[in-house]
């Protein structure tokens, strides 16, 4: 959050230093007072105190920086996320075709990061007989009041990017999000995850395709022991 601070502070710091240098040049340009010279009046507005609401550098109030740094913070939302740390066992069906789905199985570990701001999901695993590698990176973003989820992989160069919410009736996250297709075109992706309970997940990956919604693959996550 400091950082972030510090980047949006350092050009108005930057432009006021210049500001005074200039000004410092400009005074040097100017002949002394003489001796005996009457003092020169206060230009107007010289003796105007800051106002608290006026704007700090970068355009931002000090009640906005504030509420920046409070949105920065961990909440109920990210300690939602912690019931998925841990190390799984995979069992992964792909359902792409007609016929039995594919079944295939694999490992998941989640860990926290940040402070409990991010959760970081290593996956290991394989797809259609090549080793496969995937790791995703999960958060509650305070500002916008969503959970947030990006994903990469082996099989790919691209970042998948969703946002979702959470039922907690039904304990079910929904995140929402475009995969890009071959030829530049968006496909409408929807995922579910469902916790059944401590030591067991749901994960249901459904797309959008001419004839409509469809589910084309099932993950059932089981809490490896130790």
């Amino acid at each position: 959050m400091r950082s972030w601070i510090t980047r949006l502070l350092a050009p108005a710091l930057i432009c006021g230093l210049a500001f005074i240098a200039l000004a410092d040049d400009k005074k040097a340009d100017k002949p002394a007072a003489k001796p005996g010279d009457p003092p020169k009046p206060a230009a107007k507005g010289d003796d105007k105190a800051a106002k608290p609401d006026e704007k700090a550098a970068g355009g931002m109030t000090q009640e906005m920086m504030d509420e920046f740094a409070k949105a920065g913070e961990p909440g109920e939302n990210h300690k939602l996320l912690e019931a998925f740390v841990g190390n799984w066992k995979m069992e992964v069906k792909s359902m792409m075709g007609p016929g039995e789905p594919d079944v295939t199985s694999g490992t998941s570990t989640v860990k926290p990061i940040m402070g409990g701001r991010y959760f970081v999901d290593e996956v290991k695993g394989s797809m259609m007989g090549a080793p496969f590698e995937g790791m995703g990176v999960t958060g509650y973003d305070n500002l916008q009041k969503k959970f947030v989820n990006t994903w990469i992989d082996s099989a790919s160069t691209g970042i998948f990017m969703s946002i979702g919410d959470y039922d907690a009736k039904s304990k079910e996250f929904t995140y929402r999000g475009d995969l890009v297709m071959p030829g530049g075109q968006k496909m409408k992706i929807r995922m579910v995850i469902r916790i059944v309970d401590k030591d067991k997940h749901v994960f249901e990956w459904h797309q959008t395709e001419p004839e409509g919604e469809k589910k084309t693959m099932e993950i059932v996550y089981t809490r490896a022991a130790g």
